[in-house]
């Protein structure tokens, strides 16, 4: 299974320390298979490791992974969902904060360490 595969940003607008776009989450998506039995259901590390990837291409972020603060999963996030997904770099502090809404609604956020 790939999982690579990352869902398309649309809807792109890029600065320096700032990132938000669209992405829809196909039906097909690896990251769905096996995570709950009945119901399809994207697990929260792929949400973290998808804002860390989207931080290092769009955000050109260079330093790795050190820890998560404040991370919150407010609801769950089903095939099919156009999610509006927000990222911020701080520079000084090696902060990337991520949000990802649906509908006006906060699915989760956080901030993830970087050094």
């Amino acid at each position: 299974m790939v999982l690579e595969r990352l869902p398309a940003a649309t809807d792109l607008n890029v600065s320096s320390h700032r990132a938000d776009f669209t992405i829809c989450l196909e039906d097909d998506l690896p990251y769905f298979q096996g995570h709950f039995p009945y119901t399809a259901i994207l697990p929260g590390v792929a949400q973290i490791h998808w804002a860390m990837k989207w931080g290092r291409q769009y955000l050109d972020i260079k330093k790795n992974f050190v820890g998560m603060e404040q991370v919150k999963f407010h609801m769950p996030v089903k095939p099919g969902d156009h999610l509006c997904v927000s990222l911020d770099w701080d520079i000084e502090k090696s902060l990337l904060s991520f949000r990802y809404t649906l509908a006006k609604h906060v699915v989760s956020s956080g901030r993830i360490r970087m050094g």
